[in-house]
């Protein structure tokens, strides 16, 4: 029996316009009615989940969001932060320092603001996203740009993630470089044009692997939905793990189900069949 619902956001919970379908809206709040709890895990910002909390009403029914890869968790009725995983300041300087080296784009969001040195503003314009990759991230995430002359100097304080974007061909050419000195982290693709760095063992599983006991829960009681590479872990976990159709191949292959693309409101469908 689901009572509980964990989705990712972007190609899974949203659609393509980064929006709400109004099937899938109304179908999680009904379920929410129902008693089931709703969590939202995403690698996105606290900050930049916020409005999807709003729309499906989540701080009335008790829900949680899960965000930054699962390095934090926290309460939708209260804001209370219920768990943080942070990389240290002086490594996410070393890993800054290290990525300027190639041909991709840092960046730190705190809060609402997302840190960028300013060589790097207006750089790469990606013709798949119709803009700029930094103020893609900024517009999608309801974030504010905070452009600076170092980005490492500017960073004062343990972050929950450290995001590099870059165009999708050089990405995949080189990873593992990008991410070789620090074997003490945890990096993953979180789309095709963002490899995001974490501290190690944070990911989605864990992070529901804490709290759902805290809250009386178990996996056998949780169904999740994704389509990325850090969603695979709380696929995984799940006790009924479901890729969405437009999931790449990796994520298909470990879900237990497949249901329809995002925009074609595969979690309602899902739902609508299970519950």
């Amino acid at each position: 029996m689901i009572k509980m619902i964990a989705t990712d956001i972007d190609g899974t919970l949203a659609n393509s316009e980064s929006k709400l379908n109004p099937r899938t809206r109304d179908r999680l709040i009904e379920a929410q009615k129902q008693g089931i709890k709703l969590v939202i895990a995403s690698g996105r910002p606290a900050f930049s989940m916020q409005r999807y909390v709003d729309e499906l009403e989540m701080a009335k029914y008790g829900g949680l969001i899960v965000s930054f890869n699962g390095a934090q968790i926290n309460d939708c009725s209260t804001g209370e932060t219920l768990y943080q995983k942070t990389i240290s300041l002086d490594e996410t300087r070393q890993v800054i320092e290290h990525v300027q080296n190639y041909d991709v784009i840092p960046t730190v969001t705190i809060g609402k603001y997302m840190y960028v040195n300013k060589d790097n503003v207006n750089r790469i314009y990606m013709k798949s996203l119709g803009m700029d990759i930094v103020d893609y991230e900024v517009v999608t995430g309801d974030l504010v740009q905070k452009v600076v002359d170092d980005l490492p100097e500017s960073i004062t304080q343990p972050v929950n993630k450290i995001l590099v974007a870059g165009v999708p061909s050089y990405l995949q050419e080189h990873y593992k470089e990008l991410s070789a000195p620090f074997s003490d982290l945890n990096a993953v693709f979180t789309a095709d044009h963002y490899y995001e760095f974490n501290r190690k063992n944070v990911d989605k599983a864990t992070a529901l692997e804490y709290i759902l006991p805290k809250l009386g829960y178990s996996k056998d009681d949780l169904v999740a939905f994704g389509d990325g590479q850090n969603d695979m872990t709380m696929l995984q976990y799940a006790s009924t793990g479901v890729a969405m159709e437009n999931a790449n191949d990796e994520v298909k292959n470990i879900a237990d189900q497949v249901t329809l693309t995002n925009d074609k409101d595969g979690i309602a469908e899902f739902l609508d069949n299970n519950l």
